[in-house]
């Protein structure tokens, strides 16, 4: 059964108290549908010294890959080229083999960090709305706390918690030009480039079954988003699918940032 209005209000006030002052409730999230004007039914919170504004993703489970489903939804909708099999192919060895992974409950910012909030994140410390990976790192990590989120934890906003093959399983819509803005969790622009805080693996062989960062030693920092260097193929539909992952790219380019919280030990 889901939880009454009261009962949201209450766990958010009791998060409140854990996270301290620096987090106000945020304003509640809402969309217009055929017109209709739906809630979210997440809350979000406002960090106060930047202005940042947080939803409040709950934890859950889901299968992190592309499988064979995602695949077929993709020969549905995409004129399949050999030159888009090759290209899936590709996408398919880096994210196999497939796994459950169990996400802890989180605070993510609603989209990548803007240039006024970046100014205030980082006490005036960074001048753009993009940073190269050491950056993205040192800057979001200075408040504490924070962090940089993880590829399953990405994974699992544009799957909407569930097992949607395409970012919030918005494709259907790409034909009018409309690209996904935000999924049930309320959150926006996960197509855009942005650093994770895993280092780059080739595949999935040996990951973490849990949506902490995956990081094993000196390897090159992991991003998620559609590549910066699209192959010159018609593949922007493919390339929105939930589980894809650019090939690694230098720790000098210049991509967003997205501020996580990670709330497992709050909570426990």
């Amino acid at each position: 059964m889901a939880a009454s209005r009261g009962e949201r209000d209450g766990a958010l006030q009791g998060l409140l108290a854990c996270l301290g002052p620096d987090f106000v409730p945020g304003v509640a999230p809402r969309r217009d549908r055929n017109g209709e004007t739906v809630d979210y039914g997440l809350p979000r919170v406002h960090h106060q010294p930047t202005g940042v504004c947080f939803v409040v993703v709950p934890g859950g489970a889901f299968e992190m890959g592309l499988s064979e489903t995602d695949v077929d939804r993709a020969m549905a909708l995409v004129d399949w080229t050999p030159e888009v099999a090759r290209f899936v192919e590709q996408l398919k060895s880096r994210a196999r083999p497939l796994r459950e992974v169990l996400v802890e409950p989180f605070l993510c910012a609603v989209e990548p960090l803007l240039v006024p909030q970046v100014a205030a994140w980082t006490n005036g410390g960074h001048a753009r709305d993009t940073f190269t990976a050491p950056d993205a790192e040192r800057w979001v990590t200075l408040r504490p706390g924070f962090r940089l989120p993880s590829e399953a934890e990405l994974e699992y906003l544009a799957r909407d918690g569930v097992q949607q093959s395409f970012i919030y399983d918005g494709a259907r819509t790409f034909d009018d030009g409309i690209w996904p803005e935000q999924g049930r969790f309320g959150v926006r622009r996960l197509t855009d480039n942005e650093w994770t805080a895993d280092e780059w693996h080739d595949d999935y062989t040996g990951a973490p079954p849990t949506s902490a960062p995956w990081r094993t030693g000196d390897g090159p920092p992991a991003f998620r988003g559609l590549s910066p260097d699209p192959p010159e193929v018609n593949t922007a539909l493919v390339l929105t699918l939930a589980s894809a992952r650019g090939k690694p790219i230098a720790a000098d380019r210049n991509l967003c940032a997205r501020p996580v919280f990670p709330l497992g030990s709050l909570l426990s």
